[in-house]
């Protein structure tokens, strides 16, 4: 279907009735239509859009209960949105992207569970977006390409759903949570063909394990694949911040990795390298990790020169 909807209001579908739980203002399905200066309110869902590549314009989200706005496996073309007082104030999504996407920066993207890029498909994140993760669960899985271009003055940050430090309290639950290392899993580069970057980014307390006895596999997880990490930082992360399997030629350059530390006997690592990894790493600092590097037997830097360590 296409169309459009403007000028109006969506409200009251069953908001708080005992046993409903999906009810929507909109909900879409395979469908592009033109969503504009509208007002979804006091609903459980405000919008949302499974396939389809609708145009949402100018519209304000309110006091919806659960999503202001939630995707799935959809190609949004968003610009001058506002959410406030929903459950979750920004996009809820979970996507196998197989297409080109790029993010808007009016709105706060929230990843549930797993999500992937596909092979040979890029997302691309411009600068003052922010990425948050729902709960200990959410993955983004990168198996093509994934760019990042925030700059010194905008940021792409990619954080704690409980972090209301950078796009506000986005779970809408004033002080009653905060951020803590390993919220949420990680961003993993996997067998990509297509080198990623991340530049002028922040990762912020990923990296969860579900037991203790799992490998090390960090906030940022690079397996059989290669990036580069300029001008950003990795910190709060739980073990580990940057974990590389078999990554022959990650650049890490003017970076941070911070603050991978706890009260526990286990060891909290900065970077770890494992199987025949060979990053280069330069202007970079290491600063009040437990550990800053490890290096297994097959494993080494290449120390391309500025880069600083400060201890515990």
């Amino acid at each position: 279907g296409g169309g459009a909807v403007t000028g109006s209001t969506i409200r009251s579908n069953n908001r708080n009735e005992s046993g409903q739980t999906l009810g929507v203002g909109i909900y879409l399905t395979a469908s592009s239509p033109t969503l504009s200066n509208t007002q979804f309110t006091q609903n459980t869902k405000g919008l949302v859009m499974d396939a389809g590549a609708p145009t949402v314009s100018g519209n304000t989200f309110s006091q919806n209960t659960a999503s202001a706005i939630e995707m799935f496996n959809s190609y949004p073309v968003f610009s001058g949105n506002n959410t406030s007082g929903n459950g979750r104030n920004g996009v809820f999504l979970q996507n196998s992207f197989t297409q080109d996407y790029t993010f808007s920066t009016d709105l706060t993207y929230i990843f549930g569970g797993a999500s992937t890029v596909q092979s040979g498909v890029t997302l691309t994140i411009p600068a003052s977006t922010v990425v948050k993760f729902y709960d200990s669960t959410a993955e983004l899985k990168v198996e093509g390409r994934l760019v990042a271009s925030g700059t010194a003055s905008g940021k792409v940050v990619f954080t704690s759903v409980k972090d209301d430090t950078y796009g506000g309290d986005t779970n809408n639950d004033g002080l009653s949570s905060s951020a803590g290392a390993g919220d949420w899993m990680r961003i993993s580069f996997l067998q990509n063909q297509a080198t990623s970057t991340l530049t002028h980014a922040l990762v912020r307390y990923g990296g969860k394990r579900t037991t203790v006895n799992d490998p090390f596999e960090g906030a940022l997880r690079i397996k059989d694949a290669s990036i580069e990490l300029r001008n950003s930082t990795v910190e709060y992360g739980d073990t580990v911040g940057v974990w590389m399997q078999h990554s022959t030629s990650t650049l890490i350059a003017d970076s941070l990795i911070q603050e991978h530390r706890d009260s526990t006997s286990n060891t909290f690592f900065g970077l770890y390298l494992t199987a025949s990894s060979t990053p280069t790493v330069s202007g970079t600092t290491f600063r009040l990790n437990e550990q800053n590097i490890f290096t297994d037997s097959t494993s080494t830097t290449t120390d391309a020169g500025g880069n600083g360590f400060e201890l515990l």
